[in-house]
């Protein structure tokens, strides 16, 4: 996981160490949650919508004739061993490419992206600038960046490859064929200029954002399913109305395709709205237009409906889309598109916007109140005989009367939906009964209600590899949570599984505000279970309220009686639950418990509020000579400390201004961190030799606010000393290898972090045959930033080897480093704990066997998916590697009880789980990150019988075509 801003969480990568590490501890807390789309969404979406673009994944031109097939460029002949010519169509497995990229003037083009590419098909998003392949591969093409000079060399070490993909600025995405190039030698790419896109969009009736994709749909006119460029619809949207225009595309054709909403009952659903092909050329502007103006509404009725007590009612409207190619196939054909969705009265009437010339397909999607909410959801009437009718030209409109038919209601035996019974103490179904479906790492649904106590959770493939946990409530009953491992799901497709609620006892909870605050009508707390604690504090996060309504997290379904009392069922063997006072503007971040049954005096639990306190923070540029002019503006953020080094996102400005200020007075005593940063002006330029930008200003500070504390930050930037690091203290650095020899002749480097500004070398160099790197003459200051670590990093390469800073009095201080154990070096002798049985053990321990490490940490997210496949692949092999292999995960948390934790919601017990703390608090210190100098995790070392290391890198590396069992059962030959 790479750093980020505040308040983002990107899902690529590792998560690293120590400075990028440490924020991004901070922003793993501060998750943006997607809204999941239940399967019934996913049926109106294949209802309204019909066909989306080929190969899209998650959510982000004129069809009057068809493309024009450009001519190709000439293909590079030579002559084969009989002097015939022939065409080179790829280069072979493990060849070696090299060359360099320039733009359409021959300039270089420094940082591209090459992808070395072969069977896949590759996406490249427009926004992110990354790239995916779509579907289960074997690997991943090769990839590389260009030099300042443009050049690059790349080897793809399986699969033979066909041509070459460049990910740049000017163009975003351009890819060459192998037939075009030399057939030896270096390659030159030389790429067009870009085009641009202007879109038009006037819709009327229609939402101010219209969600849009734009894909190409083929460079070269030759190849019509190929790598294609996209700018997806959860990340661009047109202004309705209003144009926007899209820049850098490459000559090519594109299809554009705009989206609306659809509100039913059961949330709300996308669904197709038009779609156009547009061809761009080098150095132009292309435009096309979306709107609903042209034609003439259109009146109906739907006969058959009038005595139906409906959920939703729906007229569905299909139009045939431009005609292009779709396939290699070279085939003209047209999509098949969603043109509206046209709620209908209960009267069984409908009224269609202006809607154009043209023959359009209708289909109904009625929906009884009684159906049960199932993901396969199926509309329960449809239509008497094939609905189609045709809008002239000119002259008058057709009548339109549809007739609905019923159709046979769902066979709910044969449904696979996860469901589950609820009853009271004597079994009998509560008709009121909610649930709430949660799991540990795939998030949640929002509370399913259902009929005659029978609800229905969604489709069983939404949380297929999960362990569940229903959180259940309803009116005068004791909420409860009920854990559903693996091995009991069944249950839950099959209607076998019953919960039983307890009436338990009537009792009150009771706020208390301090004097002069009165408890805000209309505002419930939220109150929860221990498994539910991390996600509730993410939605607190300001980007999450902005973005989504605040769900329901009244877990124990209080009931407001006025002035901050609420009532509820609790029971005796309810378990421990929190209690929390989000308000802004009264109280947030506020959180006390937990509690249970015993806790109840006097028939209720009182929790007196603490009195708000307020945080002020601004931040101007110093008093120094052109300090104002260095920076463009700045940022402030606020964070909350949960616990150690997780936070989340309070507050943010950054409004384009360089004298920014954030005042909030309604935050509940705690422990904030503020923090500052400034964004350089267009032209600033890192200092040479260092990573230092005079214009990028950074800054922060903790605050242990109390009950009702005024707390005031004035953050002033300072200058930046190129002398900081020169003192009167000599460090003696010795970097040795991994099995304890000097590392003489490895190319080192020492940087120093003021804190501010960025790090700069102080020592870049050779080591010594000694091992032994003396630095005199530098300082002993620590960095102003309390939460930095050691302000010296030692470095080989881009690998991080440790930090260092002066704790002793005397005039040198000795500092040892180690470079990572890899492939060949004895594996380190690291002590750890048993998580489930406290028994200690060493990995010398397990000599004779071959032993799998897995490195990882609860609070990285590129570590769950490889740690839960792990558990799985020792569930499958149990048997047969019980007496020639060993699992052994390790967690470098610092916290035994939050890894216990982690790995008991998430079932992952198939393999002992161990770990290695006693690092002084700090992950990354703990003894074995310290003992295989993890520079970020996930990582895997494979350690053979003898104890060497046999291979170590990412779980998920397959660029040699082995995956972690392989790996495995290659080191048993």
């Amino acid at each position: 996981t790479q750093p980020a801003a505040a308040g983002v969480l990107l899902g690529f990568g590792d998560s690293l160490h120590p400075l990028g590490r440490r924020l991004r501890r901070i922003m793993d807390q501060t998750l943006r949650r997607a809204p999941r789309l239940s399967l019934s969404g996913i049926l109106v979406v294949g209802c309204l919508a019909t066909v989306v673009l080929p190969g899209l994944r998650q959510s982000d031109g004129d069809d009057s004739a068809p493309p024009v097939k450009q001519p190709e460029p000439a293909a590079v002949e030579v002559a084969d061993e009989k002097g015939e010519p022939t065409v080179a169509t790829e280069w072979p497995e493990g060849a070696t490419v090299s060359g360099r990229v320039v733009d359409h003037q021959g300039r270089p083009v420094a940082n591209a992206e090459v992808l070395l590419l072969g069977a896949e098909r590759v996406f490249v998003d427009a926004d992110r600038r990354n790239w995916f392949v779509p579907g289960k591969q074997d690997q991943r093409p090769a990839s590389t960046r260009t030099d300042k000079d443009g050049a690059f060399s790349i080897t793809r070490k399986l699969g033979t490859s066909d041509r070459l993909g460049v990910i740049a600025d000017d163009p975003l995405f351009w890819v060459v064929s192998r037939k075009n190039l030399p057939r030896s030698g270096p390659v030159e790419i030389k790429l067009p200029a870009s085009g641009s896109l202007a879109i038009d969009c006037d819709l009327p009736n229609k939402p101010n954002k219209v969600p849009v994709i734009i894909q190409s749909k083929t460079f070269d006119h030759a190849a019509w399913d190929a790598d294609s460029l996209r700018f997806h619809m959860s990340s661009f949207s047109l202004d309705n109305p209003g144009k926007k225009l899209f820049k850098g595309l490459p000559p090519g054709q594109f299809a554009a395709q705009i989206y609306h909403k659809t509100k039913t009952a059961d949330g709300t659903h996308l669904m197709d709205a038009d779609r156009q092909l547009v061809e761009i050329e080098s150095a132009k502007q292309a435009q096309i237009r979306f709107e609903r103006k042209a034609g003439r509404s259109l009146l109906g009725v739907v006969r058959g409906l009038e005595d139906a007590k409906l959920r939703d009612a729906y007229l569905g409207i299909n139009c045939l889309g431009p005609e292009e190619v779709l396939h290699n196939d070279g085939k003209h054909s047209r999509m098949m598109i969603g043109f509206d969705a046209i709620p209908i009265t209960s009267d069984g009437r409908f009224t269609i916007d202006p809607i154009p010339p043209g023959q359009y397909w209708a289909y109904l999607y009625a929906v009884l109140e009684a159906t049960p909410r199932l993901s396969p959801q199926q509309s329960d009437f449809s239509f008497l005989t094939v609905a189609t009718f045709t809008v002239p030209e000119e002259g008058e409109l057709p009548k339109v009367e549809l007739i609905a038919k019923a159709n046979a209601a769902p066979d709910l035996s044969k449904v696979t939906d996860l469901r589950v019974r609820v009853v009271d103490e004597d079994g009998k179904p509560l008709p009121n009964a909610q649930v709430m479906l949660h799991t540990a790492d795939q998030g949640y649904k929002r509370w399913a209600s259902g009929g005659d106590g029978l609800v229905f959770l969604g489709g069983d493939f939404e949380f297929r590899d999960a362990a569940l946990q229903l959180l259940v409530r309803a009116d005068g009953y004791a909420s409860t949570i009920v854990h559903f491992p693996r091995a009991q799901r069944e249950k839950l497709t099959t209607g076998e599984a019953t919960i039983a609620l307890r009436r338990g006892r009537k009792v009150q909870l009771r706020f208390n505000p301090p004097k002069g605050l009165t408890w805000p009508k209309g505002t419930v707390p939220e109150t929860y279970f221990d498994d539910l604690q991390t996600r509730v504090r993410i939605m607190w996060q300001p980007s999450n309220r902005r973005n989504h309504a605040p769900d329901d997290f009244n877990l124990m379904n209080l009931k407001d009686v006025g002035a901050g009392r609420f009532e509820f069922q609790l029971a005796e063997d309810t378990p421990r639950f929190y209690v929390a006072v989000h308000a802004p503007g009264f109280l947030q971040f506020f959180e006390t418990g937990p509690f249970t049954f015993a806790d109840v005096k006097n028939d209720g639990i009182n929790i007196d509020l603490p009195r708000p306190a307020t945080l002020d923070i601004s931040f101007a540029p110093g008093d120094y000579p052109d300090a104002a002019s260095l920076f463009k503006n700045a940022s402030l953020d606020v964070l909350w400390q949960i616990q150690g080094n997780s936070y989340l996102n309070v507050a943010s400005v950054a409004d384009g201004s360089l004298t920014p200020r954030l005042k909030l007075t309604d935050l509940a005593p705690g422990h904030y961190l503020a923090d500052v940063r400034t964004q350089p002006r267009d032209d600033s330029k890192p200092l040479a030799g260092t990573q230092v930008n005079l214009g990028r200003y950074h800054d922060r500070r903790m605050s242990a606010l109390k009950d009702g504390q005024v707390e005031k930050i004035d953050f002033r930037s300072s200058p930046y000393d190129l002398d900081a690091f020169r003192g009167t203290r000599t460090a003696v650095l010795r970097i040795t290898t991994a099995d304890g020899k000097p590392a003489q002749g490895r190319e080192v480097s020492v940087t120093r972090y003021d804190g501010h500004y960025g790090s700069q070398v102080v020592f870049s160099g050779a080591v010594p045959e000694s091992g032994e790197i003396m630095l005199a003459g530098i300082s002993d200051a620590k960095s102003s930033d309390a939460h930095a670590p050691p302000p010296y990093q030692v470095r080989m390469g881009d690998q991080y080897l440790g930090s260092f800073g002066f704790a002793q009095e005397a005039a040198a201080e000795r500092f040892e480093f180690s470079l990572p154990p890899g492939a060949g070096d004895m594996a380190p002798d690291v002590k750890l704990t048993n998580l489930a049985t406290g028994e200690r053990i060493s990995l010398s321990d397990l000599r004779g066997k071959v032993v799998f490490v897995e490195l990882w940490a609860t609070w990285c997210g590129p570590c769950q998916r490889p740690m839960a496949a792990l558990n799985a692949l020792g569930n499958e092999q149990r048997e047969t590697w019980k007496d020639s292999v060993v699992i052994v995960p390790i967690s470098i948390d610092a916290e035994r009880a939050r890894v216990r934790s982690h790995v008991r919601e998430r079932e992952w017990t198939a393999v002992e789980q161990f770990s290695s703390d006693g690092g002084e608090g700090a992950d990354f210190e703990s003894p074995a990150a310290r003992a295989f100098v993890l520079s970020s995790v996930p990582q895997s070392v494979l350690i053979g019988r003898d104890g060497r290391i046999l291979w170590r890198g990412h779980p998920t590396n397959q660029t040699d075509g082995l995956d972690v069992k392989s790996r495995i059962e290659r080191a048993l030959k």
